[in-house]
């Protein structure tokens, strides 16, 4: 199994659809989100994958109804811990391994992999992830605007999610993507990066001709100022992410063609 993941507004659903285009197999579109408007703008989130991580980290499901997905909205922002998380998931062990086994040999993409992952990779093979990186500052003031969460709280909410996923990813192949080098002028390094990773045979034309078709620098709203000032646990979570994505070095020439 493939994992997409990373902390929200950073990219990730925009990220699966171009693995999509470019022949990562994420299952049957009968398979994707019952939202017919996310499913037309070629979203390949699975509403049984969002479910069970959405228990696993609340109790409640995703999309149960109106209740159950405010009930599950007000308690992801408590932000449960791992042992939490742990208990829930030895729970529902028998559900989460009938979900595992239907994308044993797929790709998956929810935000929340960075808190349940430790519990899927004990169900089924994770062979690799990856991991959608964006400045927290940006990420903070789009959850500002998208959902009214104060910025500091904002904060809080990357480095719940970043934290927890550095503590999974032990023992992983991992490849880390910035989305700023997406909307801007790194793009190809990035996908030459990601075509020797999982690989990708597509050459490297038809990459670039399949992103332009899909990403659009104006995405980029919330661009952060260098003069931004980080909290001081989120400015070390930031440099460890940025360390490990520099630490993949150059992509290989001719990666994926």
């Amino acid at each position: 199994m493939i994992v997409v993941t990373g902390m929200h507004r950073s990219g990730t659903s925009m990220f699966a659809q171009l693995l999509a285009r470019l022949g990562v197999d994420f299952g049957a579109p009968t398979g994707f989100s019952a939202d017919r408007r996310r499913l037309e703008a070629g979203y390949t989130e699975h509403d049984d994958v969002i479910d069970i991580n959405s228990e696993l980290v609340t109790g409640f499901p995703r999309h149960g109804g109106a209740v159950t997905a405010l009930m599950s909205q007000v308690r992801y922002t408590t932000m449960p811990g791992p042992a939490a998380i742990r208990r829930r998931a030895a729970a529902r062990a028998r559900r989460l391994e009938q979900v595992a086994s239907r994308y044993a040999n797929l790709a998956v993409k929810d935000v929340r992999f960075c808190l349940t992952l430790s519990a899927w990779r004990q169900v089924v093979p994770v062979d690799k992830v990856v991991v959608c990186l964006r400045h927290p500052t940006e990420v903070a003031r789009s959850l500002h605007k998208r959902q009214r969460y104060p910025i500091w709280l904002g904060y809080r909410f990357w480095d719940y999610h970043i934290r927890s996923l550095l503590e999974q990813l032990d023992g992983l192949p991992a490849l880390y993507v910035r989305f700023e080098a997406l909307t801007g002028g790194g793009y190809r390094e990035e996908l030459e990066r990601l075509a020797a990773f999982l690989p990708l045979d597509v050459p490297e034309d038809e990459r670039e001709r399949v992103f332009r078709g899909l990403f659009d620098p104006n995405l980029r709203h919330h661009q952060a100022d260098p003069e931004d000032r980080l909290p001081e646990t989120t400015r070390a979570l930031w440099a460890e992410l940025l360390a490990r994505h520099g630490a993949q070095g150059d992509p290989p020439a001719g990666a994926g063609a």
